[in-house]
């Protein structure tokens, strides 16, 4: 069980152009990922880093950087992604 307050980032992509950005996120903030019917389940590039705790839920675990990212998939026979999504993520430790 988590605590949603204002430590909590929230990622609500808006998939009328290309996502790629960055954000900074603090060690033990709460990262929600809001995306929609047809997207794979997010995925984090390191998590050590990211480190997820629920099926859209990840924690700032330790310093470092990673991505976080999903895909929709079109071409159910060939399993092409057709839309990526990814967001870069700076874990810092509070203060700096």
């Amino acid at each position: 069980m988590f605590a949603i307050d204002t430590s909590t980032i929230r990622l609500s992509p808006d998939f009328d152009v290309i996502h790629l950005e960055s954000r900074t996120a603090f060690l033990g903030e709460l990262i929600e990922v809001q995306i929609g019917p047809g997207f794979t389940r997010p995925v984090t590039s390191d998590p050590t880093v990211l480190a997820p705790i629920d099926t859209d839920w990840f924690v700032a675990a330790k310093p470092g950087n990673a991505w976080l990212s999903a895909a929709t998939i079109r071409c159910d026979r060939c399993e092409m992604a057709t839309y990526l999504w990814r967001v870069a993520i700076e874990v810092r430790l509070p203060g700096t």
